[in-house]
């Protein structure tokens, strides 16, 4: 959603994005991008600029709030993408991708808003499954499972990243972080992994012991500031949302 949480894009199942410029209430079909195997999607501070993968497709964006879309060539084709995040202004994307055979790659970043498209040699090839971006899209946060499960962060926007050895060995279900990147949050083993310092130290509070008892977090928001998180507990039939300030 965009940052005043007005405009709000998701893919349905019919296949087709669909935007709400009313907190919701009402929703549009965006027929002009079709109707594809959406596979992540992304939307810009001021709701303008969106930014959607396709499964075994290019990266394709907007400027208008999903009025005309660009396919993105530049991004690549025939991958599975496993995650893209994109800065408040909607210029800065990365995008985490597997190929066919759900082979891990490196990690690909845009810096002009999804027109041309950098593979990115010193990140290593991990899953990317979870990825977090600052307001900026400079600092970025990712938790994998392979080949490493700690959790690594990028301060150039993806060019380099660090392994916080300090974090725990997991295999982390979310990740996100505040809009100055400093505050990370990761969800691992049925516990919140906290990190104040932009990743350098952590914090561990187990999710299902009293008066908690979230037995399956699997997603999580974070405010701009980082102290307001809302985790979503997927257990069968009694799945419930958390929130804490």
């Amino acid at each position: 959603m965009s940052r005043d949480g007005s405009k709000m894009i998701m893919v349905s199942p019919t296949g087709y994005l669909n935007v709400s410029t009313d907190d919701g209430q009402t929703w549009t079909q965006l027929t002009s991008a079709g109707s594809r195997v959406w596979e992540n999607v992304v939307i810009s501070a001021n709701g303008l600029r969106i930014a959607a993968a396709v499964q075994n497709d290019y990266i394709y964006t907007s400027a208008d709030g999903g009025s005309t879309w660009t396919q993105q060539t530049g991004s690549g084709t025939s991958y599975i993408w496993s995650s893209l995040v994109g800065s408040d202004d909607g210029m800065k994307l990365a995008a985490g991708r597997l190929n066919n055979s759900s082979v891990a790659q490196l990690l690909l970043t845009s810096a002009d808003g999804g027109v041309t498209w950098t593979e990115q040699p010193n990140s290593g090839v991990r899953d990317w499954r979870e990825l977090a971006s600052s307001a900026d899209g400079m600092k970025l946060v990712t938790g994998g499972s392979f080949p490493s499960s700690k959790i690594f962060t990028s301060v150039d926007g993806g060019a380099n990243w660090t392994e916080r050895t300090s974090s725990s060995s997991q295999s982390w279900q979310a990740v996100a972080c505040s809009a100055d990147g400093m505050r990370l949050f990761g969800i691992g083993g049925s516990a919140l992994h906290t990190s104040g310092d932009g990743g350098a130290t952590w914090t561990v509070k187990s999710l299902n012991t009293a008066p908690d008892f979230i037995v399956s977090p699997n997603s999580f928001a974070v405010s701009s500031d980082g102290t307001r998180l809302a985790i979503a507990d997927y257990f069968p039939m009694a799945g419930k949302i958390w929130t804490s300030v």
